[in-house]
């Protein structure tokens, strides 16, 4: 009854269990804890303690529900019971409310301290007001707590947000676990964090549950998981190798000398103990033998005496001094003595027998020597040579073995002689017979480098002749010591197989060691013999192929040398067959670089482009082919497969190969090689070549420019200066002196321009920051810039948003900046307006001025901020004003930009990072941003003006766009009759409808240039004289004047005798 009552409890247990088993666990786990469970890139579950809870569910083959979520929440659901499973907690981390328990530690966590490298933090009693970062209901936070330290600990939600807020200068330090401090700090590039150890003990790290029996299945899982390596693999994967544990040195040295006197005093006692067992068993052995023998000693000399005749091996007995004694029948036959008892009487001497003196012994090299007995033993010495004798009667040969035993009493002396003989004639010719053949056998197999072996099953030996090194005793173990360790395993597999009857016979290639100590390649055939279906011996034979393996490696090597040459070259080889018409291919991306492969002409049409330059060569070269001449050929082709990104450039040669026996070609030999590099390494010397060309150009046009640039205004400053001299008018003297001032500033401007790009090209310029309100410095600047906006169709605009702005910049540089934007668009800008303004945005000033001029074309934009760029070549200026700007910008960190619409204008910006104190404006104040319209009413605004004087006066166009250089020709020209043309197309458009005497041609002009100008109006007047007038005194600035049609060329400054000379006054 009771064994029933077992039966059905264990039956419903197991029926409960298997029941449980089928529902699915829920596992939960940290979402950011890594690396032992995190969500990787792709939005899964990943790390050590995800992959070894996957191991573990797949060894028990449980359902199992496993995702990762924050690390609280998990918490709140595993003490209201609906979590079964989390994944890892350390020991003393555990719920302290509800029913938790612990698994076996599957691994061990470390805690450590994290902290920016300029931290003074080494220790736990470091921590005392410091600002600590912490996981939520981690242990650390568990035991910060404990100690006290509340008040200073920064808890997060997980330690990847923590480690950055730490990086970020949040907090003094945070304590994390070393594994994921380590993979945080590498993953987000934490490297102003530095990790210290902490000195805190290793924790326990284990799965957390409430049903005892799924971790004890758990338990028994991981257990099978560390003995088959499985677990071993997951803990490398993600946290390395496992530690171990060192024992001191001296503790081996002190362990290993105890275990070695231990060892001794057993042995010591073991032996002992033998010796004297041993003693005795001996002692009791003598004894019986003793008695046996006497026992026996009655009978001894009867069987002594019929062994003695009757034994097939000849027997003579000499006393000790030499005298013989017995003869026993076979020795009689041996040595032919008919009467043996009669020789006894005659006392025959071991040292002169003359029996013998008829006999000889012949040598190894089989001569015959005289015998008169065993003249070489010496008895005093007791010498017992032993030695193959062969004698002979008359001219027949027998053979014998002959031994010399001394026979000795138990004090060692010597009592007598006997000498054994045993006929080995047959035996002998029978040896030597093999002999012969052997030598031959030996003499064929090493002409062949061939070996023969047999390998005796029963002796476990081997027997080798040949050329192969061989020793006596040869056994298994001995013959696979001699094998390279390479070969051993599978020589002695294979011995094996054939051994147990798997197979019969077997080949293979093996190395041995030869008597030079180096390994040989052998090729081996074997075969089993079989005795009743039962392998007795291996028999075998060996062919040292040492060379031929040599052989094909050289071989292979230079093959695989061609082909790593050919790849690295980027090289393509192929074999045509003019019969075929097919390529066979070697390293060809047509043929996905398979060796061999075979490949038709129209394939490679579909990969080829053949451009016009070279088609003439590709025709000849296809004519080649087609003819089967006898001639090379080249030529470049373009190809793309589905390696390429772009089309390539090769260039293709191709030889003879091979001919038939009437010298017509049957296959060329050909390579493809990869010529884009080269091709564009052509290309970009090409480019270089005409960049260099242009900057040639560039500097030619730039001293071109300088001259007429530096000249403009010493034009100004030199014709008035002269014509402050002779004039009285204090209103004129004035008028003059401010275009003498005005041109010194444009001067100085330019030879500053030029003095920046010197300290900006050497790497010199400098920087003078300095605190400055922005606001007051734009009221300056803009009220000296609008002097400079003398047309009266445009209107020049200020914005100034703030009522203060102090920044700390470079004050005169950020002026220049502007300063220059502003000459730009007031050159530009024929009507609307120009406006001037600043803001602070993104952390810094950005300068703007934009206008309605003339606008950049697109293909222009990208040039503006290098160095002497110019819409064209009539706009005044250096054309450094921009590159200058831009390098200031960049020396501040800053950024510079523009907009521009052809033809509605454009917008110069710069930005210069710096902190600013901003008081704005308020509502009751006058706004400062209002709109400043200025206009300007020149003096001259007509373009024809009259004198009063005289109508017979001289009537002279001129054309100049610059005031200066007009008010100073008036001045110079009061005489004469002036009409102002301001641009190059006006000129033209005043000569074609009135005549002049002269036409002054100022060469750099807006929207037409002087040069081309006088080449219009030389289309329809060639007789109105025309004289060149340009800043620019290059000689061939003079002669391109001269062949567009000017009659002379003067260069500024202009000096009033020569102006007055060329006009013929």
């Amino acid at each position: 009854m009771k064994k029933c009552v077992i039966i059905i409890l264990t039956f419903l247990y197991i029926i409960q269990g298997t029941a449980k088993d089928t529902r699915e666990i829920i596992i939960r786990g940290d979402s950011a804890f890594p690396p032992y469970e995190f969500i990787n890139d792709k939005g899964e579950p990943d790390g050590f303690n995800i992959d070894l809870t996957r191991a573990i569910m797949d060894e028990l083959k449980l359902p199992y529900d496993l995702q990762l979520e924050d690390w609280s929440d998990i918490l709140q659901q595993f003490e209201k019971g609906e979590i079964d499973l989390i994944t890892g907690m350390a020991k003393f981390e555990s719920p302290q409310n509800g029913p938790s328990k612990l698994s076996k530690a599957h691994s061990y966590i470390n805690y450590k301290f994290v902290c920016r490298k300029d931290a003074l933090i080494q220790h736990t009693k470091d921590l005392s007001h410091k600002n600590v970062i912490v996981q939520r209901y981690a242990l650390p936070h568990k035991k910060l707590k404990d100690m006290g330290y509340d008040s200073h600990l920064i808890p997060v939600d997980n330690m990847m947000e923590g480690l950055n807020m730490l990086s970020e200068g949040k907090g003094d330090m945070a304590i994390c676990l070393d594994n994921m401090a380590q993979y945080i700090i590498y993953k987000d590039g934490l490297t102003n964090l530095s990790i210290i150890d902490s000195e805190w003990p290793l924790q326990e790290y284990c799965f957390v549950g409430s049903d005892t029996q799924l971790l004890e299945q758990i338990n028994s899982a991981l257990l099978k998981l560390k003995k088959n390596g499985v677990y071993d693999r997951i803990h490398v994967k993600w946290l390395g190798e496992k530690p171990t544990f060192s024992i001191p040195t001296w503790l081996y040295f002190l362990l290993g000398a105890l275990l070695l006197t231990a060892l001794l005093l057993s042995i010591f006692v073991t032996i002992y103990k033998k010796r004297a067992q041993k003693g005795e068993i001996l002692l009791k052995e003598e004894n019986e033998k003793l008695n046996a023998l006497l026992l026996e000693n009655k009978n001894f000399l009867n069987r002594y005496q019929t062994v003695f005749n009757t034994t097939l091996v000849g027997l003579s007995y000499y006393d000790k001094k030499g005298i013989l004694v017995s003869v026993n029948d076979e020795m009689a036959r041996l040595f032919q003595m008919d009467n043996k008892n009669k020789l006894l009487k005659e006392q025959l001497s071991i040292y002169a027998n003359p029996v013998l003196r008829n006999h000889g012994i012949i040598d190894e090299q089989n001569q015959i020597h005289e015998f008169h007995g065993i003249l070489k033993y010496d008895m005093r010495k007791e010498q017992c040579p032993q030695y193959f004798a062969r004698f002979t009667p008359f001219d027949q040969i027998f053979y014998f073995k002959m031994d010399v035993t001394p026979i000795k009493d138990q004090e060692g002396e010597l009592i007598g002689i006997l000498i054994t003989a045993i006929d080995r004639t047959a035996e002998e010719k029978h040896e030597r017979q093999m002999a012969e053949q052997e030598a031959k056998l030996n003499m064929a197999m090493n002409a062949g480098n061939v070996t023969a072996w047999i390998y005796e099953l029963h002796t476990q030996e081997f027997m080798l002749r040949g050329n192969m090194r061989t020793e006596k005793g040869l056994n298994m173990e001995k013959y696979l010591g001699m094998l390279h360790p390479d070969d051993r395993i599978i020589q002695k597999e294979l011995f094996d197989t054939i051994l147990h009857g798997q197979k019969e016979s077997a080949e293979t290639v093996f190395r041995y060691m030869h008597e030079d100590g180096t390994y040989h390649y052998y090729d081996s055939r074997m075969i089993s013999k079989k005795e009743e279906d039962t392998v007795t011996a291996i028999l075998g034979t060996q062919k040292d192929i040492t060379q031929e393996i040599l052989n094909n490696k050289i071989l292979n090597d230079t093959i695989e040398k061609l082909r790593f040459a050919i790849q690295t070259a980027g090289m393509a080889m192929w074999e045509y067959n003019c019969d075929t018409q097919l390529f066979t291919t070697y390293n060809e991306p047509v043929a996905d670089y398979k060796d061999g492969a075979v490949i038709s002409m129209s394939t490679y049409d579909c990969y080829s482009q053949k451009d016009d330059e070279n088609l003439e060569l590709i025709e000849k070269a296809a004519d080649i082919v087609k003819d089967r001449k006898n001639e090379s050929y080249n030529f470049i082709v373009k190809m793309k497969t589905k390696y390429d990104s772009d089309w390539q450039y090769c260039t293709v040669r191709g030889v003879p190969m091979e001919k038939d026996k009437n010298g017509t070609v049957i296959k060329y030999l050909g390579v493809r090689l990869n010529i884009t590099e080269q091709i564009n390494y052509q290309k970009f010397l090409e480019r270089e070549k005409e960049t260099a060309q242009q900057a040639d150009k560039l500097k030619s046009a730039f001293l071109a420019n300088m001259s007429h640039e530096i000249r403009t205004p010493l034009n100004a400053i030199v014709g008035f200066s002269e014509l402050l001299q002779t004039t009285e008018d204090v209103n004129m003297r004035k008028e003059f002196m401010n275009i003498i001032n005005n041109n010194n500033e444009l001067l100085l401007r330019l030879i500053g321009d030029i003095l920046d790009l010197s300290k900006i090209e050497s790497g010199l310029m400098e920087l003078k920051l300095e605190s400055f309100d922005l606001a007051d410095a734009y009221k300056e600047t803009f009220m000296a810039l609008k002097q400079r906006c003398t047309n009266p169709e445009v209107e020049f605009i200020g914005h100034n948003p703030y009522k203060s702005c102090l920044v700390k910049l470079d004050k005169n540089r950020l002026v220049q900046v502007g300063t220059n934007f502003i000459t730009n668009a007031i050159k530009h800008t024929d009507r609307g307006r120009i406006t001037m303004g600043y803001s602070y945005i993104d952390g810094g000033i950005k300068l703007y001025v934009e206008d309605t001029g003339h606008g950049i074309p697109k293909e222009k934009q990208h040039k503006l901020f290098q160095r002497f760029a110019k819409l064209d070549d009539f706009t005044q200026g250096t054309g450094l004003g921009l590159a200058i700007c831009k390098a200031i910008t960049d020396a501040q960190g800053g950024k510079i930009g523009m907009e521009s619409d052809e033809g509605k204008g454009s917008k110069f910006w710069a930005w210069f990072p710096c902190e600013a104190e901003i008081e704005k404006y308020e509502e009751t104040e006058e706004i400062a941003e209002d709109i400043l319209r200025i206009g300007y009413n020149p003096t001259l605004s007509t373009s024809q003006e009259s004198c009063t004087n005289d109508v017979q006066k001289k009537s002279i166009l001129v054309a100049e766009d610059i005031d200066s250089n007009y008010m100073l020709v008036k001045a110079l020209l009061k005489t004469s009759e002036l009409t102002r043309a301001y641009t190059g197309k006006e000129a033209v458009e005043l000569a074609s409808s009135h005549h002049y005497d002269a036409i002054l041609m100022d060469m750099k002009m807006p929207v037409m240039g002087g040069l081309e100008a006088t080449r219009e109006i030389r289309k329809f007047d060639t007789e109105t004289p025309i004289i060149a007038v340009t800043a620019n005194a290059f000689e061939f600035d003079r002669e391109e004047a001269m062949r567009a049609g000017c009659n002379t060329f003067i260069t500024k400054p202009l000096n009033k005798k020569e102006l007055k000379e060329v006009l013929g006054d």
